[in-house]
């Protein structure tokens, strides 16, 4: 049986929890309602890409003052984004090649700005001006190995082992993975749904 604990921020019982510092933890649901203040980063570390989390050091009493920034930031990123359902920026780029009857697959790594993308949504990519719409066909977490390449062998290795998910999230990073297409993407562009 789970253990029940009370989250210190909506007061709610639940079993699904992420540590603080200070060793306190506050539920998943707090976390995504503003996660979108404190959203992951790639970084370089040593020449190495590592991601970092902003959550790390905050207190859960400064994340409870946060909710009414957080809905706020949402509002403004809605209007900058014309009311788009979900944007994801773009960090990086990268191809990864099929094998013997095995389709290759762009690979697009960055971060939900606000929304959800889901597998097999048909995204809008602006790119150089122009509006692309291709389909997302698997969505990994990126925080754990940054920029690991997602090809066919991959991808069903990770739905094998539970790796991949269902769900890009805001607050998160994630690769997004697409059969080769006839379009591009960039570092900087954005996807929207």
């Amino acid at each position: 049986m789970a253990e029940i604990f009370k989250c210190p921020i909506c007061g709610g019982n639940t079993e699904t929890r992420d540590s603080m510092r200070g060793h306190s933890a506050i539920c998943t649901n707090c976390i995504r309602r503003i996660a979108v203040l404190y959203p992951f980063e790639y970084t370089e570390k040593g020449g190495q890409p590592e991601v970092v989390c902003h959550f790390d050091g905050v207190s859960a009493e400064q994340l409870e003052s946060d909710f009414e920034k957080a809905h706020q930031y949402r509002e403004d990123l809605l209007r900058r984004y014309d009311y788009k359902y979900a944007v994801f920026e773009v960090a990086r780029v990268a191809q990864a090649k099929g094998g013997l009857l095995q389709p290759s697959y762009l690979n697009v790594f960055g971060r939900p700005l606000y929304g959800e993308f889901h597998i097999f949504d048909e995204v809008w990519i602006d790119h150089a001006g122009e509006r692309i719409q291709a389909r997302i066909d698997a969505i990994a977490n990126d925080a754990y190995i940054p920029f690991k390449p997602l090809g066919a062998k991959e991808i069903k290795d990770a739905a094998l082992f539970g790796t991949t998910c269902t769900t890009a999230c805001e607050g998160g990073v994630y690769v997004l993975a697409f059969k080769n297409g006839k379009f591009d993407v960039t570092a900087g562009d954005t996807l929207y749904l």
